[in-house]
Order: structure tokens, then C-alpha cells, then sequence
């Protein structure tokens, strides 16, 4: 018992010195673009149908390692919730992912992680009419709430133009090991230091 409050006393130690790891709290503001891949070789007028864009509201905050590299936790959710064609359906999205960063120039830094997508679907039961060519049939909605959770990888690449203010853009892989169900999202995020 000694031995574990002993491990425990020095893994709070670490992560509580001030010295070693400074950090600093972030506000992320920007968009998404779902299924890149997919929007870039649409033919023109199906970029919509095939991708989505949607608003991201994030927060991070970072760990000093050294003067080069630094390990950042962030969260963001997307904004507005996606409604399902029937309208039926709310899906809430949000990323949880620790990345390490590496500081290539006083203005330039790239971020390299994994995390978790975090999925939420919800639907009310109800009756649609939908048409069915030259009529109409009543559909049933199922009420429920299901939910799926896919491993990440992103890389990033920040840009800071002021003390306090900086551009990132990335990619964010969901699925990444199977070539098959891989998604790539474009993101484009400006970073605020608190």
C-alpha cells in the first residue's frame, strides 16, 4: 500500500511542477469539412451531398515538455447538431485527443496525435410520409439512442501571427487502420491563448 500512495505521490508531483511542465489554456474557434477526400473530387454541385461543414468549439491546454516540444490535451465538439434528412435525428459530435507538439520555428509548430471521435445519435419515434414514386408511404423512426466511438490520428500544422492568436489547419483520420471505413476531416481552427 506504501509503495502505490508513494507511485501516486510522485505522479502528482510531476505533473504538478510548475517548472517542468508551464501550461497555458487555449480557446479553438473553426470549421470542419467531413469526407475531404470525397468534397475535393465531387463534380461540381455535389460537394454538399457527399461533405458537410460544420462549426468547432474546442479548448486545449499545453504541457511544456522542453523548449521544443510540448503534449496537448484538447476537446472540441461541432456546432450546429446534424439533423438527419428526415429530421428526426440529432447526431452530437466531439473529439477528445492528446497530441505532441513540436515547435519548428519561433512561429511554426506541428502537432502530431491520437483520441477518440466520440459520436451520439438520437432519434424520436415518429411516422413520416416519405414518396414513393408516384404515392406516398408512412415510414416508422425508431425512438432511440445509440452511440459510437472511433480511434483517431491528426496532424496539424500552427501558425501564430500574434502573441496570443494563431491559425492551424489539419487533418483529423477517423478509423485510420482500415483502409476501408477511413475518413479524412479537414480542419481550420483559430487558436487563442487564455
Amino acid at each position: 500500500m506504501k509503495k502505490i500512495s508513494y507511485l501516486l505521490g510522485a505522479f502528482l508531483g510531476i505533473f504538478s511542477a510548475p517548472s517542468l511542465f508551464a501550461a497555458g489554456w487555449k480557446l479553438h474557434l473553426g470549421a470542419t469539412v467531413s469526407n475531404l477526400e470525397e468534397r475535393i473530387t465531387a463534380p461540381p454541385g455535389f460537394a454538399s451531398k457527399v461533405s458537410e461543414t460544420q462549426g468547432l468549439l474546442g479548448v486545449s491546454k499545453a504541457l511544456k515538455l522542453s523548449n521544443r516540444f510540448a503534449l496537448r490535451p484538447e476537446s472540441f465538439v461541432l456546432l450546429p447538431w446534424r439533423k438527419g434528412f428526415d429530421g428526426t435525428t440529432l447526431t452530437f459530435t466531439s473529439h477528445f485527443g492528446l497530441s505532441i507538439d513540436f515547435q519548428m520555428s519561433k512561429t511554426l509548430s506541428l502537432g502530431l496525435g491520437n483520441g477518440l471521435l466520440w459520436e451520439m445519435f438520437c432519434s424520436k419515434g415518429e411516422a413520416i410520409s416519405l414518396g414513393n414514386g408516384t404515392g406516398t408511404s408512412t415510414y416508422y423512426t425508431p425512438s432511440r439512442w445509440t452511440q459510437v466511438i472511433l480511434p483517431t490520428a491528426n496532424i496539424n500544422l500552427e501558425w501564430k501571427f500574434s502573441k496570443r492568436v494563431g491559425l492551424q489547419i489539419g487533418v483529423l483520420l477517423s478509423e485510420y487502420l482500415n483502409s476501408s471505413k477511413r475518413r479524412v476531416r479537414g480542419l481550420g481552427k483559430v487558436v487563442i491563448d487564455l
